[in-house]
């Protein structure tokens, strides 16, 4: 599910990421509209991208960073595809390059957009309506939701809480440097394809 009808965040991760560098995690961010964006409650899906001439700087840092990777070779016209396309919104971006990436750890589940649903209400009651649309029985979760979750709202509609016990991989980033975790999720496929497929295939649901 692509939660896209939720408030942007200026200072979240719905428009940035991390990728590693010698000097440690640096920030990698899509350049979009966000003048007044906080106060007036602009979902995701409305931010635009405001300078696609700065879009290919993204993917020149990319290039710079990773193009001698193992896994650069694979994915390379994936990648040139998706910022060589006149991206309108943040959204449009975005999905790209998770479809990449699902299709790179040979996840098939299909995504979808909040917004496409009929759904309604806030935090809890939000992800409650999206599970009854697509008539879902369990919910993983992340651990960050159990300050607001209703327990009781779920309980109450049979659907299943489970979080996740989400412990970060540790991945040779080639920069002889400690590791830095929290990069983006196509990091570890691009510095070690096979290794990263078949770990992400391997984990367990004792690991929920």
């Amino acid at each position: 599910m692509l939660l896209d009808n939720v408030q942007f965040s200026k200072r979240g991760f719905q428009h940035r990421t991390q990728y590693s560098t010698k000097s440690g995690n640096k920030y990698l961010s899509l350049p979009v509209k966000s003048k007044g964006v906080q106060c007036e409650n602009t979902k995701i899906k409305d931010i635009l991208i405001a300078d696609e001439k700065k879009i290919k700087k993204h993917y020149t840092t990319l290039c710079h960073r990773y193009s001698k990777t193992p896994g650069w070779p694979l994915i390379k016209d994936k990648i040139d595809h998706i910022y060589s396309e006149k991206h309108k919104t943040l959204v449009e971006i975005n999905q790209a390059l998770l479809d990449l990436t699902l299709t790179c750890y040979q996840v098939s589940t299909p995504v979808i957009r909040a917004s496409e649903l009929k759904v309604e209400g806030n935090k809890s009651e939000l992800i409650l309506s999206i599970l009854k649309n697509v008539n879902a029985n369990i919910y993983l979760s992340g651990n960050g939701a159990r300050r607001y979750m209703d327990h009781s709202l779920f309980a109450d509609a049979n659907i299943t809480i489970r979080y996740q016990k989400f412990e970060h991989p540790q991945y040779d980033q080639n920069l002889n440097t400690s590791f830095s975790p929290a990069c983006f999720a196509l990091e570890w496929f691009l510095l070690d394809p096979m290794k990263s497929v078949k770990h992400f295939k391997n984990v367990s649901s004792d690991e929920y």
